[in-house]
């Protein structure tokens, strides 16, 4: 997941800070280690993700929704989308 490439620098300059206000101004305070936080931030945002796949279903579609062919005729740039009207009325049919 993209989030997990944001994670280490995120703690890691919230450490860097820690430090450095902790200091005196002229010498930094120590600083803290934050790889345990990172896992357990790691776990909980996996944690999540799967409650809202089981809430809500997979983030992955298992039907694309692009069509093999596209019916678009086209006048000097203007045209009507064939298969977007066919869709709505087959919607409205079923409805």
């Amino acid at each position: 997941m993209r989030i997990f490439t944001f994670m280490r620098p995120l703690y890691t300059y919230m450490s860097e800070t820690d430090q450095i206000l902790k200091g005196d101004g002229i010498k930094k305070g120590p600083r803290k280690d934050v790889s345990k936080r990172i896992s357990q931030m790691k776990q909980f945002i996996s944690e999540q993700r799967r409650v809202v796949e089981l809430e809500f279903g997979s983030s992955k579609k298992t039907k694309p929704d692009e069509d093999i062919l596209d019916f678009k005729p086209n006048i000097y740039g203007v045209g009507i989308n064939l298969n977007a009207i066919w869709k709505k009325v087959t919607w409205w049919i079923r409805k």
